[in-house]
Parts: structure tokens; sequence; C-alpha cells
């Protein structure tokens, strides 16, 4: 946590009693733990981060086995406000975080009590803010909701059910299921990773947990206006103003920067999130809209932060 030792004692705490804190409890040793652009292992005494700025950020994890090797990295966003406490438990079952058995008593109690963990949460590292900043200035708290999957989980291998546990979903889950149109999973490759130990029967029957899917905004498949002729159904799949236009009246609540933080978000999912599925959902919609995006984009920053964005290594 290199951030501590380059602040002085002042700056410091004044970033503490500013910024939001993420506790993480029970977290076994040797963990990966990440937040934004910078991940570690957890030690003996790890029980989260601390000083963390508020706005979006994104926290990600994985499981280590006693060889060293790392589980797929699970992660999800989380808008932190000004002084919260942010509380989760380690899951050793499902090798997981969870806020089960985190009461508000609970939370309320560690809050008040911060001071006493102090040494034991690590500092956020300053020195990357700059730069986590530019890379998600156009997710707003309400984009990020809408985008997130239904489980609030975003994984880089594809979440797999049974059909009995399709039966046993709430009604709300299987309404949502269709949220968005067309689902874009994490993963390339379906994963049993976190599948319980089943017959090769069932493995037969296992299909995709849509729960656990980015409700990524659905590009329309007819890209002209109703009683088009066919030239203008050609001019229309050559020039794509119409489908932007329609997608950012119809889309997006705040036009031209939702649909920048849409191609953020997956970004992010496949830089940090390991998912590599999702660097193809950034690129399709920066080169659908490449051209016609500057017809839309009043301020000049902002395209070339879309620009620098698609082409980042």
């Amino acid at each position: 946590w290199r951030s501590l030792i380059r602040m002085d004692q002042e700056q410091a705490r004044r970033l503490f009693s500013g910024g939001a804190f993420l506790v993480l409890l029970d977290v076994p040793q040797n963990t990966e733990i990440g937040i934004d652009y910078n991940s570690w292992r957890s030690g003996p005494n790890f029980m989260g981060i601390k000083m963390i700025p508020p706005g979006l950020h994104y926290i990600y994890y994985s499981a280590v086995n006693n060889t060293g090797q790392a589980a797929p990295r699970t992660g999800f966003f989380h808008y932190f406000r000004k002084q919260e406490t942010l509380v989760y438990r380690w899951d050793a079952n499902n090798e997981d975080v969870t806020d089960d058995g985190v009461t508000m008593e609970m939370v309320a109690r560690i809050s008040a009590g911060i001071r006493d963990i102090d040494k034991q949460l690590g500092a956020y590292p300053y020195d990357s803010l700059k730069t986590w900043y530019s890379l998600t200035n156009h997710i707003s708290e309400s984009l990020m909701t809408r985008l997130q999957p239904l489980n609030q989980k975003i994984t880089s291998v594809t979440q797999l059910l049974t059909d009995q546990t399709k039966d046993h979903m709430g009604l709300e889950e299987q309404d949502h299921m269709i949220m968005g149109g067309t689902f874009a999973g994490v993963g390339d490759f379906p994963s049993l990773a976190k599948v319980p130990a089943l017959s090769q029967k069932d493995c037969l029957h296992l299909i995709k947990d849509h729960t656990a899917s980015i409700r990524f905004t659905a590009i329309p498949s007819q890209k002209h206006p109703e009683g088009s002729s066919p030239s203008d159904i050609s001019r229309h799949n050559m020039d794509l103003t119409y489908t932007l236009t329609s997608m950012l009246t119809g889309c997006y609540d705040n036009g031209v920067d939702d649909l920048l933080g849409e191609v953020q978000f997956a970004f992010v999912c496949f830089l940090i999130g390991h998912g590599n599925k999702l660097v193809r959902t950034a690129t399709s919609i920066s080169s659908h809209f490449s051209i016609q995006c500057t017809k839309h984009l009043t301020s000049g920053r902002r395209w070339c932060g879309c620009y620098v964005l698609v082409r980042k290594p």
C-alpha cells in the first residue's frame, strides 16, 4: 500500500475523515483483493481498504489455492458516499464475498469503531486515481445501476445453472431476464468452476445464468425507419445516424454521456474484470458509431476521451 508511505500525517488525516471504507471480514490470507487499477494479496491482519475517494469504484477478488493459483476474478461496481462504510464477509463455501449475516447494527458498530482497525486497513492508492477517473468519468450512478447484473456480481467466466435451479428462481428475477434486449455473457467459454458436483446427465442440461449477465443496451437490428425505400435502407446501413439518434433518444437518459459511459463500463470489465469477451462490446459500440458520434458530441474533450478509451492497450 505505497500511498501511505508518500502521505504526510495531515494529508492522511484529511483523506481518512473524508473518504469511505470497505471492510472485508474473514478474508483468507493470500486472497487476491483489488480496487480500481490496483490489486494485492491479503495478509494475516487484512480487514479492508480505507480512504476511498467518494464516487464510482470497482472492487474485485479471487480465491487462491495452496499452490498460489488464483480462481477466476469476480467483482462489482459500487458508488461510495463520503464516510460510507461498506461491509462484506468472506463466504468460504462459495469462495465469494457476501452481505448475508451483515446486519445494520454490525455496520454501525464497525463504522463507529473504524479507527480501532485503522492499522488493518490498507490505504486507497491515490497514485492511480487520476487515471481511474479518466477511464470512468462518464459512468453515472444511475447508469451503473442499470448495467450491473441482477445478482450484482461481474465474473470473468460464464455462470451456469441447472434447469432445477432456474425453476426455483424468483418471478422477479425471471421477469428481468429479458431486460435490455439481448444479454452479453462475460466469459468466452462456459466454466464449471463454481458448479457443484453434477452427473454427466446434469451437465447436458446446464443453462446460462442470465441474472449474472451485464445488461448492455441492445443495438437495434433494424437500422432504418419503417417504410424506407431500398435506396434509403442502403443509405441507413452505411450511415448509422438514424440508429444512433434512436438509441440516444430512446435508451439513454443522459444521451451521449450514457453512451460513452456504457463503452467505459464494458472496457473496465474487460481490462480489470478479465472479461475477455467484453472488449468486443466496447469496440462494437465504438465501431458502429465512431463517425456518427462526432455529429452529437458538443465537447471535443468527450470525443477525444472516447477515442483514447477504445484504443487503450
